[in-house]
């Protein structure tokens, strides 16, 4: 049976040689250095079913790479991976199209689940016709600043909450939508924003 392939492109040798070990079992993998390294190769590539791709990379950067990728047809997922991503990247990344954002360093089952996530479509939140959002006011709240970009600590600050509170509620979003990052964030809180909004500012329960 023919395996999928992934393509890894990250600076980090260390980063690229762990990759290519932990999932050379399941998919085939090609690993590249640098962004310009695969367009460069990339006629020779065959179509990957999905790229896991650095933000942060000398001379072009992932977001780069995207934006340079949008006229492919079909273009494969992208899985943006980063231990210093701001606010801004997550937004661009996800307005980008890009299916998943992980942040360093992440656990084997983190990256094992988001390529998953890819063939079962989970990365992608179909809008729902209901006015009726299975959650509370303050977990609508946390929605709320979590979808308009904001770090989980800044939430905190916002609400004056404990980090530790914000992760609370963050779990339980996860669990209650299927939220499991910040990208399906930013788009489930595209879809619904009046809902949320409407439900963190009302007088019902905060629990």
């Amino acid at each position: 049976m023919t395996r999928r392939l992934i393509v890894v492109i990250d600076d980090d040798a260390n980063m690229r040689d762990g990759l290519e070990a932990f999932l050379s079992r399941e998919f085939d993998v090609r690993c590249f250095a640098s962004a310009k390294a695969f367009l460069t190769a990339r006629e020779s590539v065959a179509r990957p079913h999905c790229i896991l791709l650095d933000l942060r990379m000398p001379e072009m950067d992932g977001l780069a790479l995207q934006e340079a990728l949008r006229g492919s047809a079909p273009r494969p997922p992208i899985i943006f991976m980063s231990g210093d991503a701001d606010k801004s990247d997550i937004i661009e990344a996800w307005r980008g199209g890009a299916a998943n954002f992980i942040l360093k360093p992440f656990s084997a089952d983190e990256i094992r689940e988001s390529i998953q996530a890819l063939w079962e479509r989970a990365t992608v939140v179909e809008p729902t016709h209901s006015p009726d959002l299975p959650i509370t006011r303050r977990e609508a709240q946390v929605l709320l600043l979590l979808g308009q970009g904001l770090q989980q600590s800044e939430a905190a600050e916002k609400l004056g909450l404990s980090l530790r509170t914000i992760k609370m509620y963050r779990s339980f979003l996860r669990d209650k939508l299927k939220l499991k990052s910040p990208i399906e964030i930013g788009r489930f809180y595209d879809q619904h924003r009046g809902t949320i909004a409407q439900i963190a500012g009302s007088q019902g329960p905060e629990v």
